[in-house]
């Protein structure tokens, strides 16, 4: 798995620790510097979660990691804005999450329970587009993801 630059001597740790804001600012000189180190933390935490799934079924296991990245990115928005889409964290960071996702997509598709023609950025483009909506409730948004969810499978299971 590729790794996201950041302080991998204490991830996250800095940050939830109770230093006080002059350790803050010693480790984090900047607010963009505390983001990247915030953002970098979540994805390497969503990227540890597909190995988790590794004992579920292959379906199952892409489903449920599609679910905790929809959790991830619904709560991310905000602090993927501060960085820039095209910096080196943003962009390692984005290799990583793939690095994750695309053998729980390669597993289901072997297994003939998802679409053999399409590929993991389809499904990552789909996903975000999803959470870009404003939905009423988290229920609705979980409707509609099971939707989306449900034309991964090939055409004769959605019948």
């Amino acid at each position: 798995m590729t790794s996201c630059p950041c302080r991998s001597d204490d991830p996250g740790g800095v940050v939830a620790g109770s230093g006080g804001v002059g350790t803050l600012y010693r480790n984090f000189p900047t607010r963009r510097h505390l983001f990247e180190a915030v953002y970098v933390e979540e994805v390497r935490a969503l990227s540890r979660s597909a190995e988790d799934l590794a004992e579920l079924p292959p379906f199952d296991a892409l489903v449920a990691w599609l679910h905790r990245f929809v959790a991830y990115v619904a709560t991310k928005r905000a602090l993927a804005e501060q960085l820039l889409h095209d910096s080196e964290i943003f962009t390692s960071c984005r290799t990583e999450i793939y690095a994750a996702g695309e053998p729980l997509m390669s597993r289901a598709q072997a297994a003939g329970v998802v679409r053999d023609d399409i590929g993991f950025d389809d499904v990552v483009r789909l996903i975000s587009g999803l959470t870009m909506a404003q939905f009423p409730s988290p229920a609705q948004r979980d409707r509609v993801l099971g939707v989306a969810l449900d034309g991964l499978r090939p055409a004769a299971a959605t019948r």
